[in-house]
This record gives C-alpha cells, structure tokens and sequence, in this order.
C-alpha cells in the first residue's frame, strides 16, 4: 500500500507484538488509544523493552517512545480528529519522531466511525504530508486491529483513482462543440500579451494544445469567452487578463486563500500536499491530474466554511476588475519625473557638500560605518546605540542627535532625496511602457488583511506624508476628458469597531460627521481640534 508515496506494510499487531491489543479506548463517543492500550502494546513488544517514556501530545495523540529502540507509535484516528480540530502536529511529536527508526500507524482496521481503513489513511496522511522531509526516509508500517488482514487490504485496494484519457491533438471545433454547456477545468501558460499554451479537461479527458495547434487563437477566445461552458482554474485573473472571459466558476488560488489567507504559496503543487491529494491517472503527466480532485475538495472546504458567496460574489468578480485595472495602467508623465529627477538632483548635490564641509572631509554618507565614524569620532557626537558591525546611524539614532549638530538634519533630508530619486523617479522611468502608462501588477492573495497589494512597481508606496513627496503624485495623469478618482472606505475598521465594541463616543463622532483621528489627537495631546495639524493626527 502507498503511504508518503511509498510502499509500506499493513500488518497486524499480533505479527509486530505477538499479541493483539486489548482494545481501544473510548473518549466522548469516539474511538481512539489510550495510554494502558499502547503501554500494553510496548509491555507485548519482543525483545521486552525495559524503559519507555509515554507521552500524551495532545488530547488526540499518545506516543510511546521506545528510548533507544527508536519506536513511536501513533494513534491515527486520534491525528485525525486533532487536524479536524485545527490542532495540527506540535513540535513535542517531531522531535520523538525525528529521532525514531520505525513509525508505527496503528489504525482499527474496522474502520473509524464507520469509514474504513483506507480513509483513516489517506487522512493522516495529508495530515503528516508537510513533515515528509522527516518522515520520508524512515520505515513505514500500518498495523491494524480487530479485523482480518486480507480483508484490511482488500478494503485499502479498493480505493481507486479516476483515470483519463489523453490527447495532444484534436479538431479545435469539434471540441468546442463538445463542451459547449460543460464545466472545463483550463490551466493556461500566459506571455503578458495572450495564451500561448492550455491544459483542458472535461472531467473524463485531457487535451494539451499550444499556440502552434492549428485555429488556436479562435478556439481559446470562443472557448473562454463561451458563457455556456462554466470554468475552473488556478489564476482567474490571469484569464480575465488574457482574453475576454466568461463563467469562471472556481479558482483553486483563491479558494485557498479564502480558507487560509496566512499561506504564502497557493500553488497547485505545494495545496495538493497540504490537502493530501492523490493524483488522477493518465497515459502522460499532466498538471490536471492533481489539479482537479484539488479543485474538488476546495469546492467542498469552501462550502463546508459556508465562504461560497465569497468567492462567488466578491473574490471572483474583483479578479477580472484588477485584471481591467492592470491592463489599463495609469498614464505617467515621462517627461515630468524626468524634469523632477534632476531637481532632486541638484538638491542633493547641494546638501552633499554641505555635509562635507561639516565632516572636513568627503566620505560615502551612504556608508553606516564612514557616516558613524564622522559622527561619533570626528564630531565627537554622543554616540547612541551600537551593533556587532559598529556604531548605528539609522533614523531613530539620528532623529535623538537633531539637537547636537546641523549635520544631522542635512543628512536626514539627503536620505530622504536619495530615496525618492531613486526609487521612485529612476524606478518609474524604468517601467513605463511604450504606451506610456505604468502597468503594476495588483496581488489579490499576497496579504493576510485581505487587502490588495501592487508590484512592480508598488503604486502603493510612493510617498504623501512630505511635501516633497506628494509631488510625485501629479506625474499620474488621465487622458483628455477623463479624471483620475481616488476613493476609500472611511475609517472602516474603526467603525466595525465602534460597532462591536459599542464605543458610544467613537459612535457619536461618526453619527456627527467627524474626522475620528483629529477628535482623538485633540483629546491626547490636549488641544482643540482645530489645532491638530496633520502630523499630531498622523501620530495618534
């Protein structure tokens, strides 16, 4: 039988000990080992060992470690019910098991509340899946209780994978036709600009086809733009940005993130580990193979999380509104970034050798160990906070010195230049297109919040709390007849909580119309409200 990939045994306890064991506990209605159970099974172990060490991990888990023997056995209906539970493996169970020889899975071969072995099995082992780096190498064995071992494995063996049929080739319009009115499950490689090659599947078959295939552009618009054929996919957005689609019904991506947002991968490959799926087969290796009974428990996770509105009704149609929004760039003032680089540039000129004639001397004030050394050996400034490389000189360090010297408030604006030179004047240079819009690219699954992020460039981060920095905003442009808008919701999560804590004060200010930062700055730093500047609101 397969277990991490590899064959392992199924025996029976009687054959590893050379008695069966008594019996399983019984905890709140459900089956599971308790400690006299597995001190029974080690007391049975031939040869007798003398010292053993039980271990309970968790409320669904005992181990015995066997000492130097290097045995753990673990009670998989007990896995089970911890990893339904959210309680996962803790570091205790790794450590006994990185340290073992043999893992011994003891599983009641009548099955677990009326499920038969094979589901015990193929639950435990998604459950262990992330740890295969540890258990990969050591020896295997399923031991089973109270049933015939022929009928145990008769029982596993049942469990069969759906195969499917291969084709790298077919008449373009006689597939259309085929699955006009069906669900497709489409994985598709993109260049930027369209699909230049796809994996579709029916359910039943595969086809590969590439842009060399003949009518394939006609056949991938008419496919995904064919309302009648509802589509399941690992990157909606990617479609919505390759042609125009239809009836996307499923995206395994975003599925994922909806049940965890806190991953950091939502590959096809690195979920079917995590979700423990066993691939379909087919004459040839194909990446729907996985995809679709991954897809299928997703659909089944998302239901279950009652998150199906979700996706279907926020998630999905945002994915083809920031595929729009990446298309469409925004329009940049080449010319004027340029203009307003060289400004910057003759700023700093100015401010670098105004921070030379303070030291004596030119140095790299990019440099933390020359600018610390001309800090706190040439000037002789109190020197604050040091680190293994030396002396630090970042922001706060230098926001305590501003009293002491003059340099310090140059050498703070000449970072504050640099930086908006090269990061955002260089750097947006660099990436305007030949159309001359910036197309960013807008991350739906990269945030833990929920919120969106941008890339390449972060639209998001160019600088408004400086003067100098604001100045970068009027580079982005609309065309003639149109406005750029910029909208937000208002203090939204102070207003869900002002909800949920039932803040009568926070309620009222936003029932009256208040900004809720300024009426909270003014309140702590004692001031009346019209006396906040933007600063003492920032910072409360």
């Amino acid at each position: 039988m397969k277990f991490f990939g590899r064959e392992c045994q199924l025996e029976d306890l009687k054959a590893l000990w050379g008695k069966r064991v008594s019996s399983f506990c019984t905890c709140r209605g459900r089956r599971r080992i308790g400690k006299s159970t597995l001190i029974s099974v080690v007391s049975a172990a031939k040869p007798k060992i003398a010292n053993y060490h039980f271990t309970t991990l968790s409320p669904n888990l005992g181990v015995v470690d066997l000492g130097d023997s290097g045995f753990v056995i673990a009670d998989i209906p007990g896995l089970i019910e911890g990893a339904s539970e959210g309680a996962g493996l803790g570091h205790e169970f790794l450590k006994h098991i990185e340290r073992c020889k043999i893992l011994i899975h003891l599983v009641d071969a009548a099955g677990t509340e009326g499920r038969d072995p094979a589901d015990d099995v193929i639950a435990i082992n998604r459950e262990l899946s992330r740890y295969n780096n540890i258990l990969g190498h050591k020896k295997q064995v399923i031991a089973a209780n109270k049933m015939d071992m022929a009928e145990a494995q008769e029982n596993v063996s049942e469990k069969e994978v759906p195969t499917l049929i291969y084709h790298d080739t077919a008449d373009l319009s006689e597939l259309y036709e085929q699955l006009k009115g069906k669900t497709a499950d489409i994985l598709a490689e993109t260049d930027g600009e369209g699909i230049t090659a796809i994996e579709l599947s029916d359910g039943k078959n595969i086809w590969s086809l590439n842009s060399f295939s003949n009518g394939f552009v006609e056949f991938t618009d008419k496919l995904l733009s064919d309302e009648t054929i509802k589509k399941r996919t690992d990157d909606a957005k990617a479609l919505f940005a390759a042609a125009e689609c239809r009836s996307v019904i499923f995206d395994t991506g975003l599925a994922a993130y909806l049940l965890n947002p806190n991953a950091s991968d939502y590959s096809t490959e690195r979920l079917s580990q995590e979700y423990g799926i066993t691939a379909y087969h087919c004459e040839k290796e194909s990446r729907l193979l996985t995809f679709i009974p991954l897809a299928d428990k997703l659909k089944q996770e998302i239901d279950t999380n009652e998150q199906t509105k979700l996706l279907d009704e926020i998630e999905l149609p945002l994915a083809e509104v920031l595929a729009a929004m990446e298309k469409a760039g925004f329009q940049a003032d080449r010319q004027g970034i340029a203009e307003y680089g060289r400004t910057l540039q003759q700023d700093i000129d100015r401010l670098q050798a105004s921070i030379y004639a303070h030291a004596g001397s030119e140095f790299n004030i990019n440099s933390p160990k020359q600018l610390a050394a001309v800090l706190f050996e040439t000037l002789q400034l109190p020197a604050k906070k040091k680190t293994k490389s030396g002396y630090s000189t970042n922001a706060e360090v230098l926001e305590e010195l501003r009293p002491y010297h003059p340099i310090i408030d140059e050498i703070l604006e000449y970072r504050g230049l640099t930086k908006l030179k090269s990061t955002y004047c260089d750097g947006l240079l660099k990436v305007i297109g030949a159309d001359g819009r910036i197309h960013s690219n807008f991350n739906q699954k990269e945030t833990r919040t929920g919120r969106i992020s941008s890339t390449e460039p972060n639209l998001q981060n160019i600088p408004v709390r400086t003067e100098r920095g604001k100045e970068m905003r009027r580079f982005f442009t609309a065309k003639e007849g149109w406005l750029l808008v910029d909208a937000d919701y208002s203090q939204i999560e102070l207003r869900v909580l002002a909800h949920i804590a039932n803040d009568k004060n926070m309620i009222e200010a936003f029932r009256s119309g208040e900004d809720i930062h300024t009426t909270t700055a003014a309140k702590v730093f004692g001031l009346p409200k019209d006396m906040v500047t933007p600063m003492l609101r920032s910072r409360a």
